[in-house]
Formats: C-alpha cells, structure tokens, sequence
C-alpha cells in the first residue's frame, strides 16, 4: 500500500531478464485456499501480481529469503518469507522463468548503493499541515528537567566523533568533564558510555545506558569507575543496579574478544544482575520458528509444544520481567540504574524503552511513543539496516548481523497492553504498521544505522517521513484506540507465562481467517488451563513437603525418611530384574543425592 512503481533503471534493469510472466499462481496460505491465477511484473523496486481482484505489491527489500521446489506437472514453486514473517507462494509456469524471478529477487533486494533502495524514488502525497514537527531531543531533556544542577549537557559529540550511534548531545553528572568522557569511550563498546536516557520526575532516579566494558583479561579503567561514583552522588543515592542482558556466561565468554561485565570489587556501592536475555542471533532463529507455528494451519495437539518450544515467548517474557525490576528500582527502591549488553543499542535498547513507557504515561500516547522511538532506537542508534539486511554492508556476510530486537520490542509493547487495555492511546494496528514499516524502508525514518549515517546521506532531504504519513487525520483516527483513558500511574504487568498471549494480528494476519485465529487462542486458553493445573498440583506437593518437614521435626529427617525409602525401592528393583534375568538400572550419584 501506499506504492507507486517506476520503470526499472540502469542499474536495476540488468537484472531483470523477464519483466512479465503470464499464467502465475499465488496464495500466502498453505492451504491454498486463497489461490488465485494472474500476472507476474518485476519492476525496478517491486514484485507485482495482478489478478482479477487481487493486487500484489512486494518491495524486493522486503523479502527475508526465497526458496525454490519443482512442482511435477505442475510448474516451478517460489516460497518467499518476508522479514515481517508474512509467507508467499508463487507457481511460475517453467524452470526458466523461475529461475529469472529468483535472479532478479536475489540481486534487488538487498543493493549495494543504498540510493537504489525505493525509498530514495518514493514521495507520497501528504497534507504537510498535519505534519508532526521534527523531532527535537533538547525538547524531551526539558521534559525531565535536564540538563540541571545534577546533571549536565555535554556536546562532546556534536558531529559524533565521540561515538557515531549516540545523539550529538548527552546528559552526564555535573562534576564528569570532557577528558574523563573520552578515556570511558576506549573502555566502553563502541564507546557507549553510560548517559542518562531518562530521570524519575518523583524519585529523581537516574537511568542510564551503555555498552559493555572491555576488561578482556583484566583491564581497568578508574575513569569509568568515577563515572559510576558521579552517578551516585548526582542523584544522593546509597546504592546502584546494574543490569547486564546477558547471561553470565555469556558475558564470561566475551572476556576472550576484549568485553566482558564490570568486575564489581571496583565499583563500590553497586550490585551487577544478570538479566539472562536472549541474544541477538538466537532471538533470529526464535523469530523464524514462532512465526512457523503460529502460520501453520495444523493447530492440533502439537501446536503449544511448537510455540513454546520456539523460545520467542520466552524471550518475551525476560524484556518484560527485567523492565519491571529496573522500573521498581527507580521508583521503590530509590537506585539509580545502569542497562547494558554487549554493544549498547539491543537488547539495552528494549529494557530502557519499555522501562519509560511503564513509567510515564507520557510514552503511551501516539506522540509519546513517537518519541520514545525516536530517542532510544534512532537517536541512540540502533542499526536497523543491518538488523533488517537493508543494503549490502562492507565486511558483513549473510546474516551474521541480522536481529528483531525491534520487533520483540514491539511484541514486548503489545503484551503490556493486553493487561491494561484502557491505558494506551494507540491501538494495535500502530504497531503492526511499525513492524511493517522497520524492516522495509519504504520511508526514510527506519533507514541506515544512526543519526550520522541519515545526516551524511541527506536522508531527511532525500526521503519521506514516515511520522508525517501517520500523522494525518484519517491515519491518526484508525490508529487511536477508543478504549484510551489517560491515566498517571506505573503500569506493573504480570510476567508469568500463562499471562503472554499470541500476537496473531502480526504473524497469523495473512494465513488465519479470524474463525482461526478464535481457535488458536482456545487451545492456547486450554493449554494455560493445564499448565496452572500442573502449578496448582505442584503447589500443593510443595505445602504438603512443608507440613512433612514440620512434622517430622526437620528436612533433615524428611531427607532421611527419603533416602530410606529410595533404597528399599532400589533393593526391590534389584530383585525384580534378577528374578526377571535384566541387566539392573542404576542411577547416578547426581541423581541420588537430589
């Protein structure tokens, strides 16, 4: 939607040997029960098919992979799954005209000069006295209050030698100067270093965000121990968090590249958590796997094994559950808190962005969560072209770079709102629309990885806004959501597993009638019913080995009484498989003494 098409260019014509294929079927359900027959154009941006009463327009950037399988007597198949996971099918009568198709989706879709991308020939028509104004950063300082006698503003990265991912200005406690700054920048990821992102406007908490140290095998640096000091001091508090992403291993395992996680015995006063979060390149595969199951139209008994088993809930579930303990510091606890994994703009991203919007009702209104967007994922520069593969990257192979931090940000959204429904100004087909519109830039908003990148290639001049679209009336209206009720107080949501629903309306949008989707969201209710009935079993076995062991006078007793009983059973065993001529089963001593 919202596409024109352009003949192809030079650079792009060479690519397309056949522009158009008669006799071509296509449908994205697998049980083809949305098939239809027509013609299939390749322009210079697009895949076209046009059908009686189906028009299909593909941007070629958008599509995350393409598979091809003969079809006997049938012709040539092409599986393509986009990378906001929507399937497509595509029947192409011969092996030649297939392989023309897949050449020119291979060879266009992720371009070597980003100038080829569709977004640079792209200018929607747009009413501009509707348009939102440009985002200002300084405004959104101001918000909170900053910079002030706490806490000031550095312009140490005004044309972004400091670090080129950070915002030109950054807040950082009064007494840290401009020396100090730049010998934390060598220590820290990409020189991340810890600035403050968002102030508590009751507890006066700081948070902050980062990259990792690089302490590889021991390195120290005192400057970015004071750094964490200044930060205690700036806003009185006696104690710090630390909230490292990764798991501990993981960030054991990072020391033999240069990285690592603070060592704590210097930096007094501040205790380091380990969040155990997915990973960027895990969280890829998970993606693909929820996606599989949830477009699968076979919802039988396997089906909550699959999704569960996928891992994208559960990676879910840690952005949420780590988001609620760093907004608990900052408003119960009264501690600054400092988030960072390993290169500053990930999963970091996705913690402080959720962390604000359960905090200040500022971020659940459209223009808020404009902000939002803009502050912690673009200002502070998250790499969407190569999370999303949006050109070809000097020195970067396949999809070694590839990650939907954004997108399980996103899902991370979705799911607090399923718990507080009249909290939220947008519905969800805002989101949606964001997914859409990141991992394809057909606006210029999501493009290249940072604020220097957009400014060096002109991108605010050369391409359409994306907020300026959203931001006309009839957009504005089919976005709202009508349950809204503005409303000042934190939002604490559950994290349980049985609270996480299916976000059908973003993966099973394309595959599921709503009949189906009402039946997906019945066997998840099932499923949830049976896993609180095995909790409720399991509570009740945990109070009953409590009144045991009070009764018994001890759990060294119950530990007694149990280790007698297990002998006696293997005693019986033993006899068992002698009178029955077996081999006796014997277990480890692990599993013994558990």
């Amino acid at each position: 939607t919202h596409t024109h098409t352009r003949l192809p260019s030079m650079e792009t014509a060479k690519y397309i040997k056949v522009p158009r294929i008669n006799n071509v079927i296509a449908f994205t359900r697998i049980t083809q029960e949305d098939a239809s027959r027509g013609d299939l154009y390749l322009t210079g941006h697009h895949l076209i098919f046009n059908s009686p009463g189906h028009d299909l327009q593909i941007l070629y950037n958008s599509i995350d992979s393409v598979d091809k399988r003969t079809l006997i007597g049938r012709g040539v198949q092409l599986f393509l799954r986009l990378k906001n996971s929507r399937p497509l099918w595509l029947v192409v009568p011969n092996e030649e005209h297939c392989a023309n198709v897949k050449y020119a989706i291979d060879n266009l879709r992720t371009p070597e000069d980003p100038s080829l991308l569709f977004c640079f020939s792209f200018f929607p028509r747009s009413d501009s006295s509707t348009e939102w104004p440009a985002f200002d950063y300084t405004h959104e300082l101001k918000r909170m209050g900053l910079p002030n006698s706490k806490w000031r503003a550095a312009e140490l990265n005004s044309s972004f030698k400091l670090c080129a991912a950070y915002p030109p200005t950054l807040i950082v406690p009064q007494d840290v100067e401009a020396g100090v700054l730049q010998r934390i920048a060598t220590f820290r990821e990409n020189a991340c270093i810890p600035v403050l992102c968002y102030l508590h406007p009751k507890t006066q908490m700081p948070l902050l965000r980062a990259g990792q140290p690089r302490v590889g095998s021991g390195k120290r640096t005192y400057e970015d121990e004071r750094m964490f000091r200044s930060i205690l001091q700036a806003c009185g508090a006696a104690k710090g968090l630390i909230i490292d992403t990764r798991t501990a291993t993981e960030a054991s395992n990072a020391k033999a590249k240069g990285g690592g996680s603070e060592e704590m015995t210097h930096y007094f006063n501040w205790k380091l958590v380990f969040a155990n979060m997915v990973d960027r390149r895990t969280l890829y595969d998970c993606f693909l796997k929820h996606a599989d199951a949830l477009q699968d139209p076979d919802i039988g008994s396997s089906f909550a094994s699959r999704v569960e088993a996928a891992g994208w809930l559960r990676a879910v579930q840690l952005v949420v559950s780590t988001s609620v303990v760093v907004a608990h510091a900052l408003l119960k606890r009264n501690q600054p808190v400092v988030v960072h994994d390993t290169t500053g703009f990930d999963e970091c991203a996705q913690v402080v962005s959720l962390t604000k919007l359960l905090l200040d009702p500022h971020f659940r209104t459209i223009r808020g969560f404009r902000d939002l967007i803009e502050s912690e994922w673009l200002y502070f520069g998250h790499p969407f072209a190569s999370r999303f593969s949006q050109y070809q990257e000097k020195g970067v192979k396949g999809r070694e770079q590839q990650g939907p931090a954004f997108i399980l940000f996103l899902e991370s959204v979705w799911q607090v709102m399923q718990q507080f429904p009249c909290s939220f100004e947008f519905a969800e087909s805002f989101l949606v629309e964001l997914v859409d519109h990141a991992v394809t830039p057909q606006y210029g908003t999501f493009l290249f990885n940072n604020e220097s990148q957009r400014q060096k290639h002109q991108a605010g001049q050369r391409t359409a806004s994306l907020w300026s679209f959203l931001s006309q009336a009839a957009e504005v209206r089919r976005l709202h959501n009508p349950l809204y009720e503005p409303q000042k107080e934190w939002l604490r949501p559950s994290f349980r597993t049985q609270t996480l629903g299916l976000w059908l309306g973003l993966f099973a949008r394309w595959t599921f009638s709503s009949e189906r989707h009402d039946d997906v969201r019945s066997l998840m209710l099932f499923f949830d019913d049976s896993r609180q009935a095995q909790r409720a079993e399991e509570d009740l076995l945990k109070k009953q080995l409590a009144d045991a062991i009070q009764a018994r006078g001890g759990i060294e007793s119950v530990l007694a009484a149990g280790c007698a009983a297990a002998a006696a059973a293997a005693a019986d065993q033993t006899a068992a498989a002698d009178a029955a001529g077996q081999p006796e089963v014997k277990s480890s001593s692990s599993s013994s003494s558990s």
